[in-house]
């Protein structure tokens, strides 16, 4: 990425979450702006932490950034670009058309899928603004990030298909969204054109970041995208390894960057700074390393062969915390639900596989599930996991299941098709199969999905390892709007169809379940640090507003004193301190602690070592 007045004008900041892609994009369009050119700032990640960390309030408008001429940034908020999709739709047709048709339309618009074209729209409007010579995307965590780029292709194809037989989209008749098709065909053309667009995908030397990194590369490159650029985060510097669990941990991350180095022999690199970079002068510091004073990952691995390499491997210490969580016994014929939620990148997949390998080795009868797009399940546990509920091998009665959105819209298509034929004749099966071709089928196939498993009496405890926080609200929160919907339309039609009533039966039963103290259990994960206990409790917020309140909050990778005493990590123990007592401040939920591992545990065996304690309430009902 070189950020100088050129051609080139859209960047693209993507990666696994957690990995710092807010932090270094906002320090990229700091320096953008430092050198004069008009740069503008979005997020896409419906769950944002730009005004958090450039300390200033944004919102969904395009706000100047205080003391930073020719900087802006805007926070797309998905609510509110619906709002204003729905607005734009029937503003024209109010007084044109009868107002039982407008209801009609109106009731239509709040489906999910207007959500996500609203937001989708929102952001092809910026691949055609010419106020501003840079934009740069903030992106949501991956797999959120390649759905969204997916988009254009798919929408212009349900409208070119739409327009050739005459019929409506989902999102409107297909002859009048002609403008909207010539917008997204011209958004595919800008994000294949290397000349105007980058994506700079940010990463840890791990191997989950490895892995989702080389996954999406694939992907992309599919799309016809192949402007790509790396850049490692959190490199540990030898000036930090002053004892020998942080030197092991270099060494590991320093195998890992060979690994990186394979991908892109270019990739750039960014030591892990003494302090979170919050703030503009932290952030503007972070965009002169980046830009003026570069190092690459190639560079660091060639300069550590000098370095004394350890040989000792590294243990758990023995007085480390133990997270003792307290469950309640499973219900009879009902299923405990557990949902670990948080910012991306703090450990909700390990500390979920560790809970439901916890409660298998107890004897209850385990469903593990992923509503994340970007699943690491398969990696963490060690064998496959895919659309199918399987048994764990290795357990007592653990079995696993990745909601994957594709094969669920496959599966949903099928069965509306199915259960349509022999009732419509051919034309309107052949216009009912157009329509479900439509990008919003995958989104209801997973909420549907998601309420089958949530609703589900087959399991003692039904394990979530859920998305990246603003994804888990939208869906945690669809079974209440849904509900709420349905409620309007018995009002307006004095009675529901059969589907209708077996659907909001389905609602209300999760709904309760996820209201209820014995039916459910959230799980906030957060890091020892501003971003992600500002966002945790943000969303524990919005979850109040429908009823739910988290259980129990867990601080995970927290830095223990005897391997902090001094030097580089000293700094951050005293401000990790700060943040945990901010915790208990903001949450009245017990907070637990989980000290950072000595690497990624991958495995069963591994797993098992995690410091998590499980204590299940009197009145236990063993599987």
């Amino acid at each position: 990425m070189k950020m100088t007045k050129s051609k080139q004008k859209y960047y693209f900041f993507s990666g696994k979450g957690g990995v710092g892609k807010t932090s270094l994009s906002s320090a990229a369009a700091i320096y953008s702006a430092a050198g004069g050119i008009k740069t503008l700032i979005i997020t896409t990640d419906p769950a944002s932490n730009l005004a958090d960390v450039m300390e200033q309030p944004i919102g969904h408008k395009i706000t100047a950034i205080k003391d930073r001429p020719r900087l802006f940034a805007m926070e797309l908020d998905p609510d509110k670009a619906t709002a204003e999709y729905k607005e734009r739709t029937l503003a024209p047709l109010r007084g044109v058309l009868p107002e039982a048709m407008l209801s009609v339309m109106e009731e239509q618009l709040n489906s999910p899928c207007t959500a996500e074209i609203a937001t989708f729209e929102r952001f092809v409007d910026f691949l055609d603004v010419s106020d501003f010579e840079v934009i740069i995307f903030d992106t949501a965590p991956t797999g959120h990030t390649l759905r969204l780029l997916e988009l254009p292709g798919d929408w212009s194809q349900v409208i070119a298909q739409g327009t050739e037989h005459n019929v409506n989209t989902c999102i409107g008749p297909a002859q009048a969204l002609a403008d909207s098709k010539i917008k997204f065909d011209k958004a595919l053309t800008v994000l294949k054109d290397p000349a105007l667009t980058a994506f700079i995908f940010v990463l840890k030397p791990q191997v989950s970041s490895i892995q989702e990194t080389k996954r999406s590369l694939l992907e992309l490159k599919e799309l016809g995208i192949e402007s790509t650029n790396l850049i490692v985060n959190g490199i540990i510097p030898t000036t930090a390894c002053s004892n020998s669990f942080f030197a092991i941990k270099r060494q590991e991350q320093l195998r890992e960057l060979d690994n990186i180095i394979n991908l892109d022999p270019a990739a750039k690199a960014m030591y892990l700074q003494e302090h979170e970079l919050i703030g503009l002068e932290e952030l503007s510091a972070a965009g002169k390393l980046l830009y003026q004073t570069p190092i690459t990952a190639a560079e660091i691995v060639r300069s550590s062969r000098a370095e004394k390499k350890i040989t000792a491997s590294l243990a758990m210490p023995l007085h480390h915390p133990i997270a003792e969580i307290n469950l309640a016994p499973p219900i009879e014929d009902s299923s405990h639900l557990i949902f670990f939620t948080g910012k991306g990148g703090v450990g909700k997949t390990l500390l979920s596989c560790a809970t439901a390998l916890n409660l298998s080795d107890l004897g209850y009868k385990t469903l593990l599930a992923t509503t994340d797009p970007a699943a690491h399940l398969a990696n963490i546990l060690g064998e496959p996991v895919d659309n199918t509920v399987r048994a764990v091998n290795g357990t007592y009665s653990l079995s696993a299941t990745r909601i994957d959105p594709k094969a669920e819209a496959t599966k949903y298509k099928e069965k509306i098709l199915s259960e349509a034929a022999g009732k419509y004749p051919p034309d309107r099966l052949a216009a009912m199969e157009e329509e479900l071709n439509s990008p919003c089928t995958e989104e209801m196939a997973v909420f549907y999905r998601f309420i089958d498993l949530a609703g589900s009496s087959d399991y003692d405890y039904i394990v979530f390892d859920t998305a990246p926080s603003g994804h888990t609200l939208r869906l945690l929160k669809l079974p209440v709007d849904w509900k709420d919907q349905l409620e309007i339309k018995t009002y307006a039609a004095k009675e529901l169809s059969e589907a209708d009533s077996a659907a909001k039966a389905k609602f209300d039963k999760v709904i309760k379940r996820m209201q209820s103290d014995d039916g459910s259990s959230f799980i906030f994960i957060v890091l020892p640090e501003y971003t992600p206990i500002i966002e945790a409790k943000r969303g524990a917020d919005q979850l109040a507003s429908i009823g739910i309140k988290p259980a129990y909050i867990i601080a995970n990778q927290t830095l223990l004193a005897e391997n902090c005493a001094e030097g580089f990590f000293a700094g951050r123990l005293a401000a990790q301190e700060k943040h945990l007592e901010l915790i208990k401040k903001l949450f009245t939920a017990p907070l637990a602690q989980i000290p950072l591992l000595a690497d990624e545990p991958h495995g069963l065996s591994a797993l098992r070592k995690v410091p998590i304690q499980l204590n299940i309430k009197k009145g236990v009902k063993n599987a």
